[in-house]
């Protein structure tokens, strides 16, 4: 909590950092930091002047010049409370220990502020109706308090205990509705109608549907924003991912004249062409990670390890045939890849693997049957 005095606070005082403030009288303040509690000994054993107290996302009562004021500060922490480094976040990744990095603002916020109270099936005075001061300021204060305050409490998971009808979201298959876990992700920036995140890539990227389902039903699907993600090693300079996740997060915004996307990674270059992944977020959620990525990690999580088959070599082979493939795939060729993987049913292991196996397929809209 930061607050303001007339008189300097003993240096050697934690939080004392006395930033010089000059007063419209002529006199000078000092700003520091320090506990509400220690701030009110403080005022009481010194009989010490408190000009004004700003309370970062709290709210006291009964207290003379106290100033609120919503901040997205959320972070990551370790055991001991303090905030997790860059390659702490990398090493709790899931799979590859890498950083997730996304960028994201509001859709066509101008336009809604210009014509978002007009009503554009009629004309006259009464157009305007409903354009009025007061609920352009609402607006603008809503959308603050999302990415300033709402912004901290979908993090740290707060929104999904006292809201039963959201629902967290993961990239992989279990259903995990009791998990109350705060997201192992770093606010960097969040105000306005922009923000920009850092952590573990796999918590960055669920973090980010969860904020976007959240903002759809704040809104009720009126506002939208569009979003750019990507990973990094820890030590790759911030300033490069930030222009990095910029860039990717104009080209969500260019998938078409709605915009309300995602774009991820960067660009593939193949003999074919750069090939870029850029989705509409119902795409996103529905298609990519619920019909197709959790589908293939349920296929290839039941192969046993030592499975060469069904592992990476395959994978390659049907990336490297899509990628040929442009837009005309052969059904058959497509067919005879999977083929060669479907197991026997000789054991029950391998019945239980053609069950899966079969899901999977249907998956890549191939019938075996």
């Amino acid at each position: 909590m930061l607050y303001v005095t007339k008189e300097k606070i003993d240096e050697k005082k934690p939080g004392a950092v006395n930033i010089y403030l000059p007063l419209l009288n002529g006199d000078t303040a000092y700003l520091n930091c320090a506990e509400y509690s220690e701030i009110i000994e403080s005022q009481k054993k010194h009989d010490r002047e408190i000009i004004s107290i700003y309370g970062i996302n709290k709210f006291y009562t009964g207290v003379n010049s106290f100033t609120k004021l919503w901040m997205g500060n959320y972070f990551a922490k370790d055991d001991t409370g303090d905030m997790l480094t860059f390659e702490d976040l990398a090493g709790a990744s899931q799979g590859i220990k890498r950083i997730g990095v996304l960028r994201a603002d509001v859709d066509f916020l101008g336009k809604a502020f210009i014509e978002g109270f007009e009503r554009s099936d009629i004309d006259g005075p009464e157009r305007y109706k409903y354009a009025t001061l007061s609920r352009y300021a609402t607006l603008s204060r809503q959308l603050s308090l999302f990415f300033k305050k709402h912004i901290n409490e979908i993090l740290s998971c707060e929104v999904f205990s006292y809201n039963q009808e959201l629902q967290r979201f993961y990239l992989d298959n279990e259903k995990k509705e009791d998990d109350k876990t705060p997201r192992k992700v770093t606010i960097v920036y969040s105000g306005g109608d922009d923000l920009f995140i850092v952590g573990a890539w796999n918590e960055v990227l669920e973090a980010a549907v969860d904020i976007r389902n959240v903002f759809e039903r704040l809104t009720d699907g009126a506002l939208t924003f569009s979003a750019g993600f990507c990973i990094f090693e820890p030590k790759y300079p911030v300033s490069r991912m930030a222009e990095i996740t910029a860039s990717l997060e104009s080209r969500a915004k260019s998938i078409d004249k709605n915009k309300n996307a995602i774009s991820l990674f960067g660009e593939q270059d193949t003999p074919y062409g750069n090939i870029t992944h850029t989705y509409k977020w119902d795409v996103f959620t529905n298609s990519v990670i619920n019909e197709k990525l959790r589908e293939i990690r349920t296929y290839f999580g039941a192969r046993e390890k030592n499975d060469t088959a069904g592992g990476n070599a395959f994978l390659y082979r049907i990336m490297s045939y899509v990628i040929g493939a442009e837009d005309k795939i052969n059904i058959a060729r497509c067919a005879y890849l999977l083929a060669r993987l479907e197991p026997n049913e000789k054991t029950a292991s391998e019945a239980e693997k053609k069950s899966v196996f079969k899901i999977f397929s249907k998956c890549l809209q191939v019938d075996f049957e």
